[in-house]
C-alpha cells in the first residue's frame, strides 16, 4: 500500500483547521469556567445542573445550530473554495457557502 502524502496546501488547510478549534475550544473554556464561577457566587452548583439539564426544543435547536455552524466553519478551513478563505477568526466569510457534511 502506498503511502500519501499531505500538499503544501493541506498542511496549511489542516493548521488553519486547528487553530480555528483551538481558538473556539478557548473561548468555550472560558465562558464556562467565568460562568461557574459566577453561578456558584449564586449558590448554584452549575456542574451538577449540567449533568441533569434536559434540554426543551428551543434551546436543541439553537445546539444543533451551533455545532453545524461550527463544523462548517471547520470544513472549511479543511477544504476552502477558491475565493472564500476563513478570515483571522476561522469563521466564514458573510454570502460563502460551505459544502453540506455529513454528521
Amino acid at each position: 500500500m502506498a503511502r500519501q502524502s499531505l500538499s503544501v496546501d493541506d498542511i496549511d488547510n489542516l493548521a488553519k483547521a486547528i487553530t480555528m478549534l483551538t481558538r473556539e475550544l478557548w473561548v468555550v473554556k472560558d465562558r464556562v469556567m467565568v460562568l461557574e464561577a459566577v453561578l456558584e457566587k449564586h449558590g448554584i452548583n452549575a456542574p451538577n445542573e449540567i449533568d441533569s439539564h434536559v434540554p426543551d426544543s428551543e434551546l436543541s435547536a439553537k445546539l444543533t445550530a451551533s455545532r453545524e455552524e461550527l463544523v462548517g466553519n471547520l470544513m472549511q478551513a479543511l477544504n476552502p473554495k477558491p475565493g472564500s478563505e476563513a478570515g483571522p477568526s476561522g469563521r466564514v466569510k458573510p454570502g460563502n457557502d460551505v459544502d453540506a457534511y455529513e454528521e
